[in-house]
């Protein structure tokens, strides 16, 4: 079964409270996807943002957990990239 697990990388971002817990994690399944083509690729992409964005929490009100939940998401979706074992070598670059 081809999946991988997705976790939240910004807790140097966040509250010290919650630094003190572990990263939270969620599986993204793609074994019914083609990542050799870009509709696969963008599937599958599009698979971690969603991912990303539920891992890392809401945003919150003020600028600064804003712009944490933000760093949250991207360092999140650039980690699980770099994951999949069988990506394209120009899914990496997406």
């Amino acid at each position: 079964m081809k999946t991988f697990i997705l976790a939240a990388v910004a807790a140097a971002l966040v509250a010290p409270a919650v630094q003190a817990q572990t990263s939270p994690t969620m599986t993204v399944r793609y074994a019914d996807l083609n990542l050799g083509g870009a509709a696969g690729q963008q599937t599958l992409k599009s698979r971690i943002e969603r991912a990303a964005k539920i891992v890392c929490g809401t945003g919150g009100t003020d600028l600064e957990m804003r712009v944490a939940y933000a760093q949250c998401v991207l360092g999140a979706v650039a980690d699980a990239m770099t994951r999949v074992p069988e990506r394209a070598p120009q899914f990496a670059s997406r």
